[in-house]
């Protein structure tokens, strides 16, 4: 069985919807189903404010933790402090939608054990790395999961041929992706400007707008095939 997620991991400003990737009102038409917030930055210039976390909760977009403070290393937190970054961002994103969230995505790509465990430990239930991958695995009954990028340089063609799980794309954002870590390993800030020469979610939530973690922790048990794809903005052109 193969599940396609759709999601966006960064805030669209007011009147730059282009923003998004999408052109023109018709980007607020596309349900993306998650958008990841670092709670800490909440109302700060550039990011989302109470009110527009609260809408695109109403428009059916499943909203999930980025975090407390998006540290540059959240794999190397103590256990107290990943616990504070994963609890106190899902408590603030649950006090504005009055609602549990228990969706979460690791901050910069630096996934470890630890991680998900203090993930689990704080209530979240579906865990997204940055890891180009189809395979699932359950830390401590919170299911984690990969996904592939999908940029504005990115060719409808390329975008095509990974959700409907050719080898080929997969295998370069792979390679690329392990590039990165090892460029991240030694310190290079922006991994994906370094490497950009080289490279050409169903839903989750408890939030009533997609099936149960229980859904897709059964699936991962299973080894179905979840293939999640992040729409991400070019960076090199936004201000």
């Amino acid at each position: 069985m193969r599940s396609i997620s759709l999601m966006y991991h960064d805030v669209v400003p007011r009147h730059q919807r282009d923003s998004s990737g999408f052109p023109g009102r018709d980007a607020e038409l596309y349900k993306l189903t998650h958008f990841f917030v670092t709670a800490g930055y909440i109302g700060r210039r550039s990011f989302l404010n109470v009110d527009q976390i609260r809408e695109l909760h109403r428009r059916g977009h499943v909203i999930g933790s980025h975090s407390l403070r998006h540290p540059a290393r959240i794999s190397r937190l103590s256990s107290e402090k990943l616990i504070e970054e994963w609890s106190a961002s899902v408590q603030i994103l649950s006090d504005i939608l009055g609602e549990p969230v228990c969706v979460a995505s690791v901050p910069g790509g630096f996934y470890s054990k630890q991680v998900a465990q203090a993930a689990a430990q704080s209530g979240i239930e579906v865990l997204f790395t940055s890891e180009p991958t189809t395979s699932s695995r359950v830390v401590d009954g919170c299911v984690v999961l990969g996904r592939y990028v999908i940029q504005r340089w990115t060719r409808p063609e390329t975008a095509a041929a990974i959700a409907a799980g050719r080898l080929t794309p997969r295998l370069r954002q792979m390679i690329l992706w392990n590039a990165k870590k090892i460029l991240k390993t030694f310190g290079v800030r922006r991994p994906l400007s370094a490497l950009s020469a080289f490279h050409n979610r169903r839903r989750f939530g408890c939030q009533g707008v997609a099936p149960s973690s229980r859904n897709a922790r059964t699936a991962s048990q299973s080894g179905a095939d979840w293939v999640t794809i992040e729409f991400a903005k070019d960076r090199r052109r936004t201000p």
